[in-house]
């Protein structure tokens, strides 16, 4: 089970990279931003303003894909107790707030937001703790 447990904590670090590229990589702002604020001009300091917050929530998601992936290899793979729960903790922490923060973003506005993505992959990370312990 414990090889299961690390394979899915990889696969959550994965898609937690998948979020970083993309606020890395995109062009503020965001196509559901853009949809919230179809009725507001938005200048190019409030696109400075999206795209510095986008290199912040990349670096951390990718800060974190890369702690998660080490503790998975040096301490989740030798069945260290502490490592899994560091591991379930900060997937959980992260994803968990960015979800909530989306969906309330999502519920104001009615403007789907990808708070799905980190919820998922908040519950691939509690799922692998909880097979890691069997």
């Amino acid at each position: 089970m414990l090889t299961i447990a690390v394979v899915l904590n990889l696969l959550t670090a994965l898609g937690i990279f998948a979020m970083a590229a993309k606020y890395l990589t995109t062009t503020p702002p965001m196509d559901y931003h853009a949809e919230m604020l179809k009725s507001e001009r938005i200048s190019e300091t409030t696109n400075q303003i999206f795209g510095a917050m986008y290199k912040c929530m990349g670096a951390g998601f990718a800060g974190l894909g890369i702690l998660v992936v080490l503790l998975t290899i040096n301490g989740v793979w030798n069945d260290l107790f502490w490592a899994k729960l560091a591991v379930v903790l900060g997937t959980t922490i992260v994803g968990g707030l960015v979800a909530l923060a989306g969906r309330e973003t999502e519920q104001v506005t009615s403007v789907k937001t990808p708070w799905r993505v980190a919820a998922g992959l908040s519950g691939l990370g509690i799922v692998a703790f909880l097979v890691s312990l069997i």
